[in-house]
């Protein structure tokens, strides 16, 4: 069924036709060599007014993995009873903001940069943070990756992260003419 469980057993009954049992009842058991399951991705919405500053939640953008999720110990030559170290990158930043990470946990936010593999653990702890740029612009979007570290079929999930933003009422600007000179 695609879960983790990876013994399994049946027992078969043996019938003369007459609905007369032959025997006792002979039960098998099943080894089943895990395989790499695709990690997920799970996007929100973030919501937030024009110029602000988003700290990235789980209910935003979070990831899991099946994988390791069971405590069982598998079987082969695979590893996939352990739970996996899931990692994350934004191959495509959005339009009107900017992605910052806080790499040191301290709040020495830096500019995200594209392509690069981040802890997925960062979102939880409000370590990404999207900036918006102060325009007029209301929507805005980022694409994110998700990696379980297996370098084998169904290493990666992708998904989008839409940005919501409430426009404000920006003051008005004063223009002044330039004089002319008679």
């Amino acid at each position: 069924n695609g879960g983790e469980d990876w013994d399994d057993s049946m027992s078969v009954y043996v019938n003369d036709g007459n609905n007369g049992a032959i025997g006792d009842a002979e039960t098998f058991s099943f080894e089943v060599i895990p395989v790499n399951d695709q990690p997920t991705i799970s996007t929100g919405t973030i919501n937030m007014t024009e110029g602000a500053t988003d700290v990235v939640t789980v209910s935003e953008l979070s990831f899991s993995d099946v994988d390791g999720s069971n405590g069982q110990t598998a079987y082969g030559p695979n590893d996939f009873d352990e739970v996996n170290s899931l990692t994350f990158m934004v191959t495509t930043g959005p339009q009107y903001g900017t992605l910052q990470v806080d790499t040191t946990g301290s709040g020495g936010w830096t500019n995200l940069t594209l392509n690069q593999y981040y802890n997925s653990a960062w979102i939880a702890a409000g370590r990404l943070r999207y900036v918006h740029d102060g325009t007029e612009n209301f929507s805005d979007s980022f694409n994110v990756t998700v990696n379980d570290n297996k370098g084998q079929g169904n290493s990666t999930n992708s998904g989008t992260v839409n940005v919501d933003i409430s426009p404000v009422n920006d003051r008005p600007q004063l223009y002044s003419k330039p004089t002319e000179k008679h």
